[in-house]
């Protein structure tokens, strides 16, 4: 019985940290919201400029 705990504590472990790993590469396929107000930042300057061609 306590085997049987301990391998399916393993097999849980496992299981979280394949889990984590992934959540993690999730979250750095995300934008963050900082890079796209920086971006629209500089579109806003461009545009301003007169620089921002439209294609």
């Amino acid at each position: 019985k306590l085997k049987h705990l301990q391998d399916d504590n393993n097999l849980l472990k496992q299981q979280l940290k394949d889990f984590q790993n992934h959540l993690n590469h999730v979250v750095d396929g995300l934008v963050r919201p900082e890079e796209v107000a920086a971006r629209v930042d500089e579109l806003r300057r461009k545009l301003k400029l007169g620089t921002g061609e439209m294609k």
